[in-house]
């Protein structure tokens, strides 16, 4: 999971997109790192943040696997993330299902693993993107571009925020890091050409946390936010080891929408050969809808062995 859908009318990549589910979270349990990221959403992007990491295809293995202990992503893996989002002051059901496929792509060079992404409110499909990664051989997880359809009252309305690494002066970021340290920061993605620029502070780790779906150990916390919209926002992203992200929040809203992971679990082969045909189909179509930064890219091909029920 990524980011959470911005509600309707709300730009999505002028901030960080409050995430990726409706539990009530003790505010006292991050007052200890909220002046700090207060403090950042005032002034100047910190220098980290603006050192734009250099993505090399020989830190990358021919056949991807992401493994990473806060973010592992195995082919065949499905979760399902719910929560509730205000428009307007009315609360509309929002649900975000992230699927791990066995494609994958060549972005700038490097074999990336294609993650299949849809975000629902009130059950209608509002985004369908498909998002690049990789692991390089230190283990840290890349994003290595996006290609998200917008949906309006059900027809596609087009992808303005599509980004590819290398194209347009785009870069990758880094999702994940190996080994996180409090008070890192990384650089998640940068496309001057989009005003995307997503960094992320670790404000926490080795915490314990609990979802209704049940309690982790060893969590790690990122304050997520985009230096392009600095009154954008902040989001509180949780990331429990094996597992990944299961839970995320907006810091400082005052209506703010939490999505938490409800379910995780493999799918069966014939739901996975389905959503196979879909994803294929939409990359297909990237082609024609964003055609100025896909153009130079090859398809996505089925390459990897995935898991099933």
């Amino acid at each position: 999971m990524r980011r959470i859908l911005q509600p309707s009318g709300a730009e999505p990549h002028g901030g960080a997109r409050v995430v990726t589910a409706a539990v009530v979270i003790a505010l006292a349990a991050s007052a200890v790192s909220q002046g700090g990221m207060a403090q950042a959403a005032r002034g100047s992007p910190p220098s980290a943040c603006r050192a734009i990491p250099q993505i090399s295809t020989h830190q990358f293995p021919d056949s991807p696997s992401i493994t990473n202990r806060f973010l592992p992503m195995a082919p065949g893996m499905q979760f399902v993330y719910d929560g509730v989002v205000f428009v307007d002051g009315h609360p509309h059901p929002h649900q975000i299902v992230s699927t791990i496929t066995d494609l994958t792509k060549v972005v700038d060079g490097v074999r990336t693993i294609v993650v299949f992404e849809q975000d629902f409110q009130d059950g209608v499909l509002e985004e369908s993107e498909l998002f690049f990664a990789a692991q390089d051989v230190d283990g840290s997880v890349w994003h290595v571009g996006e290609y998200p359809e917008v949906y309006t009252n059900g027809q596609l309305s087009g992808a303005p925020d599509t980004w590819l690494s290398g194209v347009e002066g785009a870069s990758a970021g880094i999702d994940m890091p190996a080994v996180p340290h409090r008070g890192e920061i990384i650089v998640q993605g940068y496309s001057p050409m989009i005003q995307f620029w997503d960094c992320a502070r670790f404000v926490r780790l080795h915490t314990h946390h609990c979802i209704p779906r049940g309690c982790y150990r060893n969590v790690a916390v990122t304050n997520e936010f985009a230096p392009y919209d600095p009154a954008g926002g902040h989001q509180l992203k949780y990331n429990a080891p094996g597992v990944g992200t299961i839970l995320a929040r907006p810091l400082g809203d005052p209506q703010p929408e939490t999505v938490r992971l409800t379910s995780a679990g493999f799918l069966c082969p014939s739901a996975m050969d389905a959503l196979r045909q879909e994803t294929l189909a939409q990359d297909q179509r990237a082609y024609q809808v964003a055609s100025r930064v896909y153009a130079g890219s090859p398809p996505a091909a089925r390459t990897l062995q995935a898991g099933s029920c």
